[in-house]
């Protein structure tokens, strides 16, 4: 805590004395070391802030609390519009009493017209007075209705905002789930093709390599051994055929010395 306080207590500093340049620049136009200085942890301060909101953004998240934030708006507006709805119902009633108020005393009037001409006055002024306040109301309430249709316009065009917003933010948050998905099933495959799995590839290419190598080498040993026995076959038949010629040339020897004899 200690730490943090004490850092905190740093980036104020310096948050201060950037301040403090930039107005000492404004007022003299002269750049100073101190200045730049401060200059550069600010702008290092607002990329950290930077980094940190894009860090902690989520749209499906953000998206979910504006909907809730804009329904409980939603609801306080429809209190002021009940609340108009109720002022203008009342007022309504007050206008059925005023006109009554205003029959009456014309009633009145009529009654002492010709008998008590000063009840009569009492009467007509007494009317006048409820008329022109009953006058006043109705052009109020004139006013109000149109008000509150607007209003009731309003509010049926953000709640179908609201509406739209939340069907928007389930197709957002299925296309979210999907991209987040997919991007496992790439790590998951690139965790497969390396690591241990990885070198078990590589042992398997080694072991077929080694059985090439033997399957090579005994190939080569067979042709060898096919020629060695070529060869002495081969031998076999020239023995074979200079006995045979000795044989041939000693019988004829043979024969003709014991010709020379007879």
């Amino acid at each position: 805590m200690f730490i943090i306080t004490s850092l905190f207590k740093l980036l104020v500093l310096l948050v201060v004395v950037a301040i403090a340049a930039v107005v000492l620049y404004k007022l003299t136009g002269k750049k100073t070391g101190i200045g730049k200085l401060g200059r550069n942890f600010l702008n290092m301060f607002r990329s950290g802030v930077d980094a940190a909101a894009d860090a902690t953004s989520d749209a499906v998240r953000d998206g979910k609390y504006a909907i809730e934030d804009a329904k409980k708006q939603m609801e306080g507006f429809e209190e002021e519009i009940r609340q108009v709805i109720i002022k203008q119902k009342l007022n309504r009633k007050r206008l059925t009493a005023l006109e009554a108020e205003v029959v009456k005393f014309t009633t009145i009037a009529k009654e002492f017209a010709d008998t008590d001409e000063a009840s009569a006055l009492d009467a007509i002024k007494k009317k006048q007075s409820k008329e022109k306040v009953a006058n006043a109301l109705k052009s109020e309430l004139s006013k109000n209705e149109a008000r509150i249709a607007e209003l009731k316009k309003l509010r049926s065009e953000r709640a179908q905002q609201i509406e739209n917003a939340a069907d928007s933010m389930d197709i957002l948050a299925a296309r979210k789930s999907a991209a987040e998905m997919e991007k496992d099933m790439v790590n998951a495959k690139s965790k497969f093709s390396g690591g241990s799995f990885s070198q078990l590839t590589e042992l398997q290419e080694a072991v077929e390599r080694s059985e090439a190598d033997a399957e090579a080498t005994k190939e080569l040993a067979d042709e060898d051994s096919g020629g060695a026995l070529e060869k002495k076959y081969d031998d076999a038949q020239v023995d074979s055929s200079a006995a045979n010629e000795l044989a041939a040339l000693k019988a004829a020897k043979a024969e003709a010395t014991n010709t020379s004899s007879g």
